[in-house]
């Protein structure tokens, strides 16, 4: 797993915070709609606690913000459980425990890295989902919310039918992802924190004031994290960014329970 900061958290900007700011109120400045405009933080790669997952958290707490988190069913134990259970009221309403594949492991020999895509037969795709979804809810017990997002945010048709089939409520993907689902609600991730492409944190800061406020003007903001992947820089944006959505009234945060709850 790579863990090395995006080039924006290396020379951080300390107007970097500003600057989001006000591509964010340009966004709902933008807006003829006055309803409020959602936003969801959704944390991947979680199962293994540790000082950064701990410290992920306790800002989230300290700032009442809802945020959805993609466990990893294979690296989920009881121990684990219980150790998140010493950080946090687990079954509390700020926190959406769901699932993210089975063991985050690339299956794809060629192309775009996908734990769920064609290189793998129905049959496996389906039985790991469901294995999945198994483990986390005989560990989580009630903590568990029937909804999923695929490592890389890659999935197949096939997975699709099988995430149908096995009653989940709902997927969380990257916007404009492939193909698009007929039958579950989705999620979308339009906004990317910590795992940025571009090459210098200039062009990292650009890129995500602009996916921030065409977010904005959508209606529909969806933030992703990665805390293995945040330095000290990355923890001061993330308090910044909760304040302003957070003191927002024309922002609402939200867990998927609140987008999508279930029957």
């Amino acid at each position: 797993m790579d863990r090395r900061p995006a080039p924006l958290y290396g020379a951080y900007p300390s107007d970097a915070a500003e600057i989001i700011g006000q591509h964010l109120a340009s966004g709902l400045a933008a807006r003829r709609d006055s309803s409020p405009v959602t936003v969801f933080f959704r944390a991947d790669d979680i199962g293994v606690p540790s000082a950064a997952f701990s410290r992920m958290i306790a800002l989230f707490q300290e700032k009442q913000a809802p945020l959805c988190l993609a466990v990893v069913p294979a690296w989920l134990t009881q121990n684990r459980w219980t150790a998140i259970g010493e950080i946090c009221d687990r079954e509390a309403p700020l926190w959406c425990w769901h699932q993210h594949g089975w063991a985050h492991r690339n299956h794809q020999k060629t192309g775009k890295k996908s734990e769920f895509g064609t290189a793998r037969p129905g049959a496996r795709i389906r039985a790991d989902l469901s294995r999945g979804k198994e483990r986390l809810q005989n560990i989580m017990g009630a903590a568990f919310s029937a909804y999923f997002t695929p490592p890389w945010n890659r999935c197949c048709p096939e997975a699709l039918k099988a995430l149908k089939d096995l009653d989940f409520r709902g997927l969380s993907r990257s916007r404009d992802s492939q193909p698009q689902s007929r039958t579950l609600q989705e999620m979308m991730i339009n906004v990317d924190l910590h795992t940025r492409k571009e090459p210098d944190s200039a062009g990292c800061l650009a890129g995500l004031a602009a996916e921030i406020e065409q977010a904005a003007r959508s209606g529909s903001i969806g933030i992703m994290l990665h805390h293995q992947r945040m330095n000290e820089q990355a923890f001061v944006l993330l308090d910044e960014l909760l304040d302003m959505v957070v003191l927002q009234p024309l922002v609402k945060p939200v867990t998927f329970k609140d987008l999508f709850p279930s029957d």
